[in-house]
């Protein structure tokens, strides 16, 4: 039996279409369409594009050989990659999706009002033009202040407060009218992506190697290596900017290994990140209620040994 299969992953999920040929003599071609979690949509794309079947015991024109199943199997596999492609292109283009802020959750809105919630500890901002006018009218009633403006050289435009999300939200549909119409953002803002570089995407990457083989009389060899690879500038998460930035850093590794006669034995001694360097190489953003602060992944520590190893 001449069988052709090809796989379309969706979201977690497979499906899987086959073409078979049956053995000469069984006189029709089939289409044989499996399912293992296929979404509907996708079987009937799939269908459309590879579909062929023996109905009312007649053979459709032009589907009686091998070559036509093998023709339809590359049209329904160039479906399903040029899909695949589709897809991946959507997920980088990051500049058409928005996103809240964690550091800024007003979103650089000048007029708006980023409050620390005192009783669960996470952000969300009133938004409005009388924004700042409503947060101070309410605030005195939980016994808070109103807002104030964050550090000249913090890079946040909005003012701040403490306060309570859900009193502010039930108030703004109440009384917001009053203050030029408002809105409690929770976790904040959204900002558009356009133009930002992909996390943990680094501008550029190199590395070179080189190593030395002197053999020796009594069949022997020794072969020294240093490798250097150089990680150019990235950012650790969407937002970019300068607090994301996580600069070029250089690592470098060397080893050096004695072969035995013939290849029967070896003996190497290696160096890894030579120069002990902790260079940042990512870096991952906590959620507000448990303050906002950043963890950092670095290059492992200088790290030396052994090994051996025996050939039979």
């Amino acid at each position: 039996m001449l069988q052709a299969r090809f796989e379309q992953p969706e979201d977690g999920e497979a499906g899987v279409a086959a073409m078979a040929r049956p053995d000469a003599g069984a006189g029709h071609q089939r289409l044989q369409q499996g399912r293992i979690g296929m979404p509907g949509y996708r079987r009937q794309q799939i269908g459309r594009v590879a579909q062929f079947r023996h109905e009312g015991g007649q053979h459709l024109a032009g589907l009686a050989g091998p070559k036509s199943v093998r023709a339809r199997y590359r049209l329904a596999r160039r479906q399903v990659l040029g899909d695949r492609n589709m897809r991946a292109q959507q997920s980088v283009q990051i500049d058409r999706r928005a996103a809240h802020r964690p550091r800024d959750p007003g979103g650089g809105d000048p007029n708006a009002v980023i409050i620390k919630d005192i009783s669960n500890g996470s952000l969300c901002a009133v938004t409005g033009a009388g924004a700042r006018a409503f947060v101070s009218a309410v605030n005195p009633a939980l016994g808070l202040r109103g807002p104030t403006a964050f550090p000249s050289d913090g890079g946040i435009a909005s003012t701040g407060a403490f306060s309570i999300c859900s009193v502010l939200a039930q108030q703004a549909a109440a009384i917001g009218p009053a203050f030029g119409g408002i809105q409690v953002l929770s976790p904040g803002v959204e900002v558009n992506l356009r133009g930002n570089t992909l996390p943990q995407a680094p501008n550029l990457k190199a590395s070179v190697g080189a190593q030395y083989t002197m053999r020796f009389d009594n069949g022997m060899s020794l072969i020294p290596r240093f490798d250097l690879a150089l990680t150019g500038e990235q950012f650790g998460n969407v937002f970019n900017g300068r607090v994301n930035r996580i600069e070029p850093f250089v690592q470098a590794n060397a080893q050096i290994q004695l072969n035995g006669p013939d290849d029967r034995f070896f003996v190497r001694g290696f160096i890894q990140n030579i120069f002990d360097s902790d260079s940042v190489t990512g870096l991952y953003l906590t959620d507000a209620s448990s303050g906002n602060f950043t963890n950092i992944f670095t290059l492992d520590p200088r790290r030396y040994g052994i090994g051996v190893g025996v050939t039979f």
